[in-house]
């Protein structure tokens, strides 16, 4: 995900909301605040990564 604040200019003539407007993207995501990922739900990932550069074609065959 884009980090919008680096397109909003807030020292602009252009309120937010109008530069939102003109690029086409909610005000909201404006204010919102990434969170991050979880220590618990990263280990998962990593797991997951180490289990499928070992085994690629082995997702593949459970989803079927």
């Amino acid at each position: 995900m884009i980090d919008i604040k680096v397109l909003i200019n807030e020292s602009s003539k252009l309120r937010v909301r109008e530069q939102c407007k003109l690029l086409a993207l909610p005000r909201s995501s404006y204010y919102y605040t990434l969170k991050g990922e979880s220590e618990e739900n990263l280990k998962i990932m990593v797991t997951m990564d180490k289990y499928i550069l070992k085994e690629p074609t082995a997702w593949v065959l459970t989803m079927l």
